[in-house]
């Protein structure tokens, strides 16, 4: 589960209902002047977009900036449905004409900037985001997105210095303490990044992203009891988590708590039928009680859906060899042994060169 991004919309003070009805039945009244007045389609864009009907707002900006090319707030709303379409060339476009409009409006840099990370140009996305804060140095939605952006270039010091800024400027922003936990966790800083994640679950109670991240962290960490808290209260906001079921079921592997793992594999793999991993991991868990015969079957299925799973490959061995299929337990290890399965190498050792 990734970052939280903030975005800046401009939010209508009426309704669409009541924009269309003005428009079509009154053009004169005091809200639609005349179907000449751009202002008016911009205001009906607004409420269309609120209310998620992007396409309806994109046909009103049209129209507004067709009145009115030298519109840039039309340009700028126009930009940000294009962005929601996933029409990022044409949101990039937009924006760059409302900041050749205007040039000093912080939040279309901010909307371009994301734009920018959509399109995985995160250079011109700090660009951006740093534009957005040289014009509003209290823009905290900027110093939010700018620290994701930073992060994802690796530059974690630059990315908590800015967690930091926004959380300076509003110490009640959850999203703020959740994206700098992530970086403390991407730093390998396990215990402060379980600080912030406590912190935004305090602010927002009902973050499953916060508790499921927690769990990483405290995994990570070696916190497997823990860990196991926290994606127990994800899948109980969230009972199709299926990655949550599997992340719990590998921390009660780590307890020896194989039975408990496969309630949770099972939970997962029902969500996610096609998830290897599920299987493999199950399998462990089997081979560990001696269920070899349901190993070796979640085995099959593991290398049916992911046929290169050289985990699985070792694990299928394991099972073969506790059934007596020596041969094909061997066949198994050195499959796994020719990716660098240690494990594998050890059992071809101990089974097969006898």
């Amino acid at each position: 589960m990734g970052f939280v991004f903030a975005f800046l919309s401009v939010f209508s003070l009426y309704t669409y209902c009541g924009y269309h009805k003005e428009m079509e039945l009154n053009p004169n009244s005091k809200y639609a002047t005349s179907y000449t007045d751009p202002s008016v389609y911009n205001k009906r864009g607004l409420a269309n977009y609120n209310a998620g009907r992007y396409v309806e707002a994109l046909r009103d900006y049209d129209k507004a900036i067709k009145l009115d090319p030298g519109y840039a707030a039309a340009y700028s709303n126009r930009g940000l449905a294009n962005k929601y379409l996933g029409n990022y060339a044409n949101a990039i476009k937009d924006y760059d004409k409302a900041i050749e409009l205007n040039p000093n409006v912080a939040s279309v840099y901010n909307n371009r900037g994301l734009v920018y990370n959509e399109l995985d140009k995160n250079p011109d996305a700090i660009k951006d985001f740093s534009k957005a804060l040289a014009l509003n140095p209290k823009f905290v939605m900027a110093y939010d997105n700018r620290g994701i952006a930073e992060d994802k270039a690796g530059n974690y010091a630059d990315a908590l210095k800015d967690f930091n800024a926004a959380i300076g400027l509003n110490p009640k922003d959850a999203s703020a303490f959740y994206n700098k936990g992530l970086v403390e966790d991407n730093s390998g800083n396990y215990a402060d990044a379980i600080k912030d994640f406590n912190t935004a679950i305090e602010l927002n109670p009902k973050d499953i992203a916060a508790y499921y991240n927690k769990g990483l962290a405290n995994y990570s960490s070696g916190n497997f009891a823990e860990a196991i808290k926290d994606y127990s209260k994800a899948v109980e906001l969230n009972p199709k988590d299926a990655s949550a079921y599997y992340n719990m079921g590998l921390a009660n592997n780590n307890l020896g708590k194989y039975a408990e793992a496969i309630k949770d594999y099972n939970n997962a793999i029902e969500l996610d039928p096609k998830d290897a991993d599920g299987y493999n991991s199950r399998a462990f868990s089997n081979n560990n009680l001696g269920n070899y015969a349901e190993a070796l079957k979640d085995c099959n299925k593991a290398l049916e859906l992911n046929p290169k799973f050289v985990e699985a490959f070792y694990n299928r061995g394991v099972a073969k060899l506790k059934l007596s299929d020596n041969s094909g337990a061997c066949a198994d290890f050195n499959k796994a042994a020719e990716s660098g399965v240690k494990e594998a190498e050890e059992a071809i050792k101990e089974n097969c060169n006898k």
